[in-house]
């Protein structure tokens, strides 16, 4: 999977579109998809996926860049990105 199949992915996923759908877009299989949408945590329903995805990322669980989980620190300011290069994407 490259790297702009796997950035089309979660951009469609944000926008609500199931596994299927996405699959036929991207051209990769449907478990494909499947798997690494349960790997970033943007599973189940498309409509629930997306407002779990927003959700997560206006608590700063996730990165709004890429979607990954960010660990957040015990002290100090909070966390928006997992990393200095999603943040200068972002």
């Amino acid at each position: 999977m490259t790297e702009n199949q796997r950035n089309l992915i979660l951009r469609l996923r944000k926008d609500g579109e199931g596994y299927k759908t996405i699959a036929n877009t991207v051209g990769l299989s449907r478990d494909r998809v499947r798997s690494f949408c349960k790997s970033k945590n943007i599973a189940g329903f498309g409509a629930a996926a997306t407002l779990n995805i927003e959700e997560q990322a206006t608590d700063g669980s996730i990165c709004p860049n890429c979607y990954a989980p960010i660990v957040q620190s015990t002290k100090g300011r909070r966390k928006k990105f997992c990393s200095e290069k999603c943040r200068r994407e972002w």
